[in-house]
């Protein structure tokens, strides 16, 4: 019986050492993965002034300005063609008779052009771009039978505005040669007003020659002075669409818009290849006075930029036919109207906010984040995924609050409300907002080499091995 029980004592004590020998093998094993795994790194894919033209110093002419006497307002009175004149390039003007005298035939030339006082130089613009022969069809020129009438029409309105305006000339007929002369005597100025009020024939006509004197002088009395363009840029934002940022819509001012082209030209200068373009997006260089445009910013160019800030000026060109001169010759003083271009120039101060989402460890940037940006009243400006680039957007001078409202693949959700303020002077503001990437949970399936495999097998298989020679000399006996 005592033989008995010191055997079971040594099987148990065998017993024992073998599972003692099993347990330290399994944590020999554990331990020996846990030490070669442990430097094995996770990782997580990170995401990638106005000017003037200068009229022609002379002009040549051929033909007539008048082909009768113009004593009287007589309505059946034919008039020679509107004498032309040429310039050394070829270019023809019009030329309006400032002295009522007898026709003028034959060929010539004016020198020493003189622009005409701008006391009534506009409306005398305006009333030469409203009637024969620039505007054939305006409303002044209805009614009237032939052009030869609408001449007519337009010549004694220009002397009827002058006379309202109380200009006078020195005559240059021979008779008269250097006396100060009023427009229209009491005569002629009498027999205009008996046949606008009258019952004549000839009433017609003298009432457009009133009708488009007075126009003008009510013209000229609202848009007197210098001719001038602006640019409506006070209030021009930016905002992010697709890979430009685009102004909202600008527009130019004109004080006398009658007189000029049908469109302006919008020059832009920059540091960052802006355009401007229409409200579709696509590219122009002109305008048309009563349209609108708008900037564009491509994003990709704000990377280059150097100073911090984006250099923006716009020169908008308009050209007036608003200039009058009067020529000097022995004969005579014609008159021509001439373009003025007036410019307007605009430096744009645009804030830039750069926005960059990087890893808290690597500092690179991280893509796939859904970022906010709040007014610090919290009212939502915009909301964007980052792409692994910076994110350009254009906020006005203010705070802004920048929150996270889903976290990149890897990453925690930001619980940081970033704060940044956009400056007034167009410096362009920084903000880096950070992710901390998740604390990694080892997948040992994956992670863990094939030899580490191999050492915890052998490790097992000895551990297997003195289990076995413990217990077999129990099974022999």
């Amino acid at each position: 019986m005592k033989s008995n029980n010191k055997q079971k004592n040594r099987l148990t004590l065998k017993i024992a050492s073998a599972t003692f020998v099993l347990a330290f093998t399994m944590a020999l094993f554990l331990t020996t993965m846990f030490t070669a795994t442990k430097g094995l790194e996770v990782s997580y894919a990170a995401g990638e002034t106005a000017t003037t033209n200068t009229p022609p110093v002379s002009l040549s002419y051929s033909g007539e300005i008048l082909s009768k006497p113009m004593t009287y307002m007589d309505a059946t009175l034919p008039l020679g063609d509107i004498m032309k004149a040429k310039d050394t390039n070829g270019t023809v003007y019009d030329l309006y008779c400032v002295e009522m005298q007898n026709g003028v035939s034959g060929s010539g030339s004016y020198i020493n052009p003189v622009r005409v006082p701008q006391a009534y130089e506009t409306g005398l613009a305006w009333l030469i771009q409203n009637s024969y022969p620039v505007s054939a069809n305006s409303k002044y020129m209805q009614g009237l039978p032939d052009n030869n009438t609408k001449k007519y029409v337009t010549q004694y309105a220009i002397w009827y505005y002058l006379d309202q305006n109380k200009v006078t000339y020195t005559s240059k007929r021979a008779s008269t040669q250097g006396t100060l002369l009023p427009q229209l005597s009491a005569t002629q100025k009498a027999k205009i007003d008996e046949l606008a009020n009258g019952n004549t024939a000839g009433s017609p006509y003298a009432k457009k020659v009133i009708e488009l004197a007075t126009d003008a002088l009510n013209y000229n009395k609202n848009n007197s002075g210098a001719t001038s363009i602006g640019l409506n840029t006070s209030n021009v934002t930016f905002t992010r669409s697709g890979d430009n940022l685009i102004s909202n819509e600008i527009s130019a001012t004109f004080n006398k818009a009658d007189l000029m082209d049908s469109t302006y030209t919008v020059a832009i200068d920059s540091n960052v290849n802006a355009k401007v373009v229409n409200v579709d997006g696509t590219p122009i260089s002109s305008v048309s006075k009563n349209g609108t445009f708008k900037i564009a910013i491509p994003v990709a160019d704000l990377d280059k930029i150097t100073d911090g800030k984006v250099n923006i000026k716009l020169t908008a060109t308009a050209s007036f036919k608003s200039a009058v001169y009067q020529y000097s010759s022995t004969e005579q003083a014609p008159l021509i109207v001439a373009d003025l271009k007036e410019q307007a120039t605009a430096q744009l101060n645009i804030p830039i906010t750069k926005i960059t989402k990087i890893d808290s460890e690597t500092k690179k940037p991280v893509s796939g984040a859904t970022l906010k940006i709040a007014t610090q009243d919290g009212t939502t400006i915009s909301e964007f995924t980052t792409d692994g680039n910076p994110y350009y957007t254009s906020l006005q001078p203010g705070n802004y609050k920048l929150t996270e409202t889903k976290a990149p693949d890897g990453y925690e959700v930001s619980k940081e409300t970033k704060e940044f303020t956009v400056a007034n002077d167009g410096t362009m503001t920084t903000v880096e907002f950070a992710n901390t990437p998740k604390t990694p949970v080892p997948n040992t399936a994956s992670n863990i080499p094939t030899y580490i495999y191999i050492i915890g097998a052998l490790i097992i298989v000895a551990g297997a091995v003195v289990v076995c020679s413990v217990i077999k000399p129990k099974e022999n006996k």
